[in-house]
């Protein structure tokens, strides 16, 4: 199954909302485009965005004290619907994303490219996997772009065009999946907590372990994004658990969720 999606140019009020328009025929990839203007700020999509909750996290495979919601985007999308705040170290930015899939069917493998512009610059960054890393038809993920230290820094003005690739969902070889994260603590600027593998299958490794932070309730606005990996390097059997601990580079997280993915065997 393949989305081929038309790019779509929204303002913007406080954390970027966004929605594509899609057409369908047959295939194995999602395909989509998507352009908002700086992270930190809201947007509408004229009549057709709806307020309802959207459906995030119910196998409770991400964990933490966060309890976003989020706008929706058009029937028959894949959709980035917020985006938080870029991050910019000696090794390179980061920007966290939210996206929906809205299509009819499970997806994985969720591959996000963004382009940063600002005039005549522009910063090219991809996403290092999602959180889950399959998305049932209507549920939420979480994701974050990384720009490389190497290549241009998106300026505080830029405006952001995203793309992304997805598979079907299963549990075959090489396909992403999540564990299940569970006891999440910060403590001594690090989160700290357990990853279970409960899909029946064994994982490869490396597993990584993402910290998306966001605002104090009630809004609980997407932030930032902190990444690491799972302490054990081996292979995760079915019903195993490993351990994580992930480095909050000094950032306290009013409000956090955690969730840990990997590649199957």
């Amino acid at each position: 199954m393949t989305f081929r999606k038309k790019l779509v140019t929204l303002g913007t009020i406080g954390i970027v909302g966004l929605s594509l328009a899609a057409c369908s025929s047959g295939g194995g990839t999602t395909t989509s485009d998507t352009t908002s203007d700086t992270p930190g700020s809201t947007s509408t999509q004229d009549d057709q965005v709806s307020t309802a909750p959207l459906t995030f996290n119910t196998d409770n495979l991400l964990a933490g004290t966060a309890s976003p919601s989020f706008l929706s985007g058009d029937p028959g999308d894949v959709s980035v619907v917020a985006q938080g705040t870029l991050e910019t170290t000696d090794s390179g930015s980061i920007l966290p994303i939210a996206f929906q899939n809205n299509t009819d069917a499970a997806i994985s493998s969720i591959d996000w490219s963004a382009q940063a512009s600002s005039g005549s610059e522009v910063a090219t960054g991809m996403s290092e996997g999602s959180d889950p890393a399959q998305l049932q038809p209507g549920e939420v993920g979480l994701a974050y772009i990384t720009f490389d230290a190497t290549t241009a820094t998106p300026a505080p003005d830029a405006t952001y065009t995203f793309s992304a690739e997805t598979s079907p969902a299963d549990t075959s070889s090489m396909n992403n999946g999540s564990l299940t994260v569970t006891d999440p603590t910060i403590a001594n600027g690090a989160m700290t907590g357990t990853a279970v593998n409960n899909t029946g299958a064994s994982f490869s490794s490396p597993i990584s372990v993402t910290v998306y932070c966001f605002s104090a309730a009630p809004d609980y606005l997407l932030q930032t994004a902190h990444t690491g990996y799972a302490d054990q390097s081996g292979d995760i059997a079915a019903d195993a658990s490993t351990t994580f601990t992930v480095d909050l580079a000094g950032d306290t997280c009013d409000s956090y969720l955690v969730g840990a993915s990997g590649i199957f065997s």
